[in-house]
């Protein structure tokens, strides 16, 4: 198996002694000064994609209480291969479950993820160890997407990992499907920096967690031995975010949920990315969802832009699956989500683009696609 390179090696070694009982591991920014609490084992930047970073503490029994967790709702541990950045959640939970197994994680190359540097990836893995992989679903995207003449063997090696985790995003139920149906073992995961990363695997939480959805206001709320300590120097956005309710303490996410009727958590979205035009409220990953059921379309994306009339107007940005006329697309776009949701839910406005734009963690971020679509042309439709 390759050494980690010289910037991952030391986050290994900062991680580790962190578990053992010495300083806290913490990203570069944390402004100078900073007191943690006691016990701080990690301190984890949020994306600040819908403003400034947070700073998340997180407990050396918080982040083992994950790590046992995790393990235990996959069946097992061994190497994780790491494809996400490590200075957010996701990436530093890879490299954590790596430790807690007795392994370094394995690296994919800097740059673009790209089927070559997974491969490459892929074949440094330990032999006869099982491995873990964890994506969001844009990187699965790529992986599968069969325009590559690399996709089968991504696909190969894909189904050759234990478990495949993906997060960070919605995931439509047409890539877990295509996934699946090439073998490999796929979970959907939930979870935050506040709860040191996916506490909810497949709808179900994990060992200790308990999830609840507030009757006031649709939110997800989380509880259990995964919960952060608060957030740096803000007691109160703690104050805010993380209540006790009959002697238990909450997280209260601002993500919108419900409990489908096997009594799964399903997430609907955002409540911050809620777009409210003319009085109706529309949550885009829903209406992302529907526009992805489509043959034309190969992603798709739902923003707000300002408008004199409505307030705000919902803008899809789509990247097509087929060279369809733009304006065509619109109208078949537009039909399709008024069908399947509401006709007062169909975008009022469409923008063709190659790629959206992304997190360093890998999420798309809105506020960038937003800003894109406010200036952009984009062809609008009535219906």
């Amino acid at each position: 198996m390759a050494t980690p390179s010289s910037p991952l090696l030391a986050v290994c070694d900062s991680i580790e002694a962190a578990l053992g009982g010495g300083l806290a591991h913490v990203p570069a920014d944390l402004p100078t000064g900073s007191v943690l609490s006691p016990g701080t084992a990690l301190v984890v930047a949020t994306s600040g994609s819908t403003g400034r970073p947070k700073y998340v503490e997180l407990s050396r029994e918080a982040v083992l209480a994950s790590a046992a967790g995790s393990a235990a709702a996959v069946g097992g541990s061994g190497a994780w291969l790491l494809g996400l950045p490590v200075d957010g959640m996701a990436g530093l939970n890879v490299v954590l479950r790596s430790i807690v197994a007795g392994y370094r994680p394995v690296a994919m190359g800097p740059g673009r993820y790209t089927s070559e540097a997974f491969l490459a990836a892929y074949a440094q893995l330990p032999a006869g160890v099982p491995a873990y992989l964890s994506v969001v679903p844009t990187q699965l995207r790529r992986l599968l997407d069969e325009s590559d003449p690399l996709s089968r063997q991504c696909a190969e090696a894909l189904a050759g990992l234990a478990t495949v985790l993906i997060g960070g995003a919605m995931v439509d139920a047409g890539l877990m499907e295509r996934a699946r149906a090439q073998g490999v073992t796929i979970v959907q995961t939930y979870g935050m920096a506040e709860t040191c990363g996916g506490c909810v695997y497949d709808g179900r939480p994990l060992p200790g967690v308990s999830v609840a959805v507030s009757g006031d206001d649709g939110r997800v709320e989380l509880a259990g031995p995964v919960l952060a300590s608060g957030y740096v120097g803000d007691g109160d956005k703690t104050d805010d975010d993380f209540i006790v309710r009959d002697g238990t303490r909450w997280f209260r996410a601002h993500d919108l949920g419900e409990f489908d009727h096997q009594n799964r958590l399903r997430i609907l979205g955002r409540s911050d990315d809620v777009i409210i035009s003319g009085g109706v409220n529309i949550v885009p990953q829903r209406v992302e969802a529907v526009i992805r059921e489509l043959p034309q379309v190969r992603d798709a994306l739902v923003v707000p832009v300002l408008d004199a009339q409505w307030g705000q107007r919902a803008v899809a940005l789509v990247i097509p699956s087929s060279e369809e006329n733009s304006e065509t697309l619109a109208e078949i776009v537009r039909a399709h989500v008024a069908q399947q949701l509401r006709p007062d839910h169909a975008p009022r406005g469409l923008l063709v683009v190659e790629r959206f734009p992304q997190l360093p963690s890998g999420k798309v971020d809105r506020v960038t696609a937003a800003a894109l679509a406010q200036a952009g042309q984009t062809y609008s439709s009535t219906l």
